[in-house]
């Protein structure tokens, strides 16, 4: 028996002014998997996401997250009926005004928990708060402002705040982008860690090859406002659409890839 997708994009259409973006993208996440959105920046990609999340409305096409349309819903009822789907954003999106600790388990100060419909008491959200941030190698932070943080660091609260509440659908927006590659290398190593953890099904949006590698199960290819091509990680690079090899011709590839692309030739 076929697997429903979790997430079931169908021919997206959407038009900034007179600039067309996306011109009927579609793309099917399962349960479970992470699938990476490569492409140059500027194609898209983060546009896709955010029809994902119901704030842009398609022109055409639609949109399905876990059995529901989103692009059919209103803001109500996407704001009672999705909080499982979380959503990192490229800057972090912190609080400047809340502290670390404060950041991190805001969801559980405005919401019951999204399995249990309870609240959690203060304890219960220390106790959360202080897990997620050990989880992303910030324990004992909570006290600290968003200031006193690197963008490295940012990135890492973010993670946490998404991790204190649960939602078993993960979106991100380039987590690693203008961090240096250790920094973006611990990034990817939570990212597969909160994967674990929470059995979520995700995607990431990103232009880094290296970190998709890292964190993917599936590699999809974004180019003039489509998905053109989907393949499981190992067999992206031998695709021989001639879109995608002049992606990998121009992104700085890692070793091992390079060395099976020679293999291959």
């Amino acid at each position: 028996m076929k697997k429903k997708p979790m997430i079931d994009v169908k021919n997206l259409w959407k038009t900034f002014g007179s600039q067309p973006v996306l011109k009927g993208l579609s793309l099917q996440v399962f349960p479970g998997e992470t699938v990476v959105i490569l492409g140059r920046s500027g194609a898209g990609k983060s546009v896709t996401l955010r029809h994902i999340m119901g704030l842009v409305p398609p022109d055409e096409g639609t949109v399905e997250v876990n059995g529901l349309m989103i692009n059919e819903m209103t803001q109500k009822e996407r704001f009672h009926k999705i909080k499982y789907l979380g959503m990192l954003f490229q800057s972090g999106a912190l609080f400047d005004s809340l502290s670390v600790g404060e950041n991190a388990e805001f969801f559980l100060t405005q919401f019951p928990d999204i399995k249990t419909g309870k609240w959690a008491s203060k304890k219960e959200r220390r106790r959360r708060v202080g897990e997620a941030l050990e989880m992303v190698g910030l324990p004992g932070t909570e006290h600290k402002a968003p200031s006193e943080l690197s963008g490295g660091m940012r990135r890492r609260v973010a993670l946490a705040r998404l991790i204190v509440y649960r939602p078993t659908i993960i979106l991100y927006d380039e987590p690693t982008a203008g961090l240096d590659p250790v920094t973006a290398m611990q990034i990817n190593e939570i990212i597969c860690n909160t994967q674990k953890e929470l059995n979520a099904t995700s995607i990431v949006v990103t232009h880094d090859l290296r970190s998709a590698l890292e964190v993917g199960d599936r590699l999809a290819y974004h180019h003039d406002g489509q998905i053109v091509q989907v393949a499981p990680k190992n067999e992206f690079f031998l695709i021989e659409d001639p879109r995608v090899q002049a992606f990998l011709e121009n992104t700085e590839l890692p070793d091992q890839l390079i060395n099976r692309r020679q293999k291959h030739a």
